[in-house]
């Protein structure tokens, strides 16, 4: 459980590849990234997610997804109930990620120290 109520925030950024990506559609120099950050005032945890047009997201409505989750956050949602709360994609993946590095940062750890991947 957090400490303080849990403040979710959402913000769009274009990030540009270290290399152009040629594929069939075309040359894409930049990635479009939907980021969500998680805070109670103590700790905070980042995670993002890229929307993929293939499974019909745009980062608008990855963005709709995640501010519909504001108030879920602030009541106290958690990686284990987000599971349930929103549909595998984009939007839950930027918050399962924010929730991992949240935890680490409370536990004075990394995320891979946390999964239990590093000894």
């Amino acid at each position: 459980m957090a400490p303080h109520p849990q403040r979710l925030t959402v913000a769009r950024r274009a990030w540009p590849l270290a290399r152009p990506l040629t594929t069939t559609h075309g040359v894409q120099t930049a990635v479009d990234v939907v980021v969500a950050e998680i805070s109670d005032g103590d700790s905070r945890g980042r995670g993002e997610g890229v929307p993929l047009r293939r499974y019909g997201e745009s980062i608008d409505s990855v963005v709709a997804a995640l501010d519909a989750m504001k108030g879920a956050i602030a009541s106290g949602l958690n990686r284990d109930t987000l599971q349930c709360a929103l549909p595998p994609g984009a939007a839950r993946n930027a918050l399962d990620c924010a929730f991992w590095s949240i935890d680490a940062d409370r536990a004075y750890c990394s995320v891979a120290e946390l999964a239990g991947s590093v000894r």
